[in-house]
This record gives structure tokens, C-alpha cells and sequence, in this order.
């Protein structure tokens, strides 16, 4: 065994067992990602969708969760919403598609990652911490926002769709009540003549 040795029990010790926990730790995390995809993909609204990756962030890592672009309107809280600072717009508009590191907010690091949907770029989430987070951490945390942007994305298609439903359903209502009443339109002026 390279990095680790064999106790008088047969378990393996030392890096060994440094490497176990490693793997266990991103088994971890690996299905906290799948549980926070599947609640993501079964919510219907933006605000609670920002609010899961929020609070799945501080379980993922060093890192959290600083902000949300979404449009022109800058969330730093799912019920706090404002303009997008614009010492920070102006930084993200020169980022490339992929993202990348941002420099005014507090802390020693702070990166933005795209929130896409199919259609393109929907926004930004902005993430910090103290000291720049491992690979496996910001590989975590683009991930989230990966999964936030096609989450949000797929909310609002699913909202358009509910909305063009019930438009139809009026429009279909009130064409049937026209034919009604035109039908017994008809049938009084057949019955009068």
C-alpha cells in the first residue's frame, strides 16, 4: 500500500484513510448537489429557488453566496432586491461568457459565475470568501449556478406557459358564451318568424 500502511487489526491507516474521507466528503456532496437539483427543478418560484441555492452554499464549502444578477436587479437576499451596484455591473458586463473573478466586494476573493438557461445568459451569481476556496469548491459552486440559472429559467418558462393557459381559458370562455348567445339569438328569431 503506497501512503499508508496496513494495522495489526488489516485496516489501512495513514493516507490511506486521509483519502477515504476525501472521497466520503464528496460523495457528500455530490448528493447534496442531487437533492438541491431535484428541489430546485420541482420549485415554481425564482425567489425560493435563489433562496435553496443560498442555503446549500454554506454547506458546500468556504464559499457563499454573496448575490444574484438576475437582469438589472442585484439580489442579495431572495426578498432583498436592488439595483446591480455598478462598479460590479460594469465588471460583469466585461466578463467572459464562462465568468470570472470579480473585485469589489468585501473579502479576499470573489468570483461570478453565469446563471444560463437554453435561450443564453440570464444573470450572475456572485460568490465569495475569505481565502480563494480549493478547485473542488469552486467546481461545487459553479455547479449551483449552474443549476440555479436552468432551475430559474425553467420557473419562468413553466409561469409563461400558465399564464398563456389562462388567457386561453378566458378567451376560450368568452367565445363560447358569444356562440351561446348567438345560438339563442338564432333560435328566438326562428321562433319569432
Amino acid at each position: 500500500m503506497v501512503g499508508g500502511r496496513v494495522s495489526s487489526n488489516g485496516s489501512y491507516t495513514g493516507a490511506h484513510n486521509n483519502e477515504l474521507g476525501l472521497l466520503r466528503a464528496q460523495l457528500t456532496n455530490l448528493r447534496a448537489l442531487l437533492v438541491l437539483s431535484i428541489l430546485m427543478t420541482e420549485s415554481a418560484d425564482d425567489e425560493q429557488i435563489l433562496r435553496l441555492a443560498v442555503s446549500a452554499s454554506s454547506t458546500l464549502g468556504a464559499w457563499r453566496i454573496a448575490g444574484f444578477t438576475v437582469g438589472d436587479t442585484w439580489r442579495t437576499d431572495a426578498s432583498d432586491t436592488g439595483s446591480v451596484p455598478p462598479q460590479l455591473n460594469e465588471q460583469l458586463r466585461a466578463l467572459p461568457e464562462t465568468g470570472g473573478q470579480v473585485t469589489t466586494l468585501d473579502g479576499g476573493w470573489a468570483w461570478a459565475y453565469p446563471l444560463r438557461s437554453i435561450a443564453g445568459p440570464i444573470g450572475h451569481m456572485v460568490a465569495c470568501a475569505a481565502g480563494e476556496p480549493t478547485r473542488e469548491e469552486q467546481f461545487l459552486a459553479q455547479v449551483v449556478a449552474q443549476q440555479t440559472g436552468v432551475a430559474v429559467s425553467n420557473a419562468r418558462l413553466h409561469a409563461r406557459e400558465r399564464a398563456i393557459a389562462a388567457e386561453l381559458a378566458q378567451t376560450n370562455a368568452a367565445l363560447q358564451e358569444t356562440v351561446a348567445t348567438r345560438g339563442l339569438r338564432a333560435s328566438l328569431r326562428r321562433c319569432m318568424t
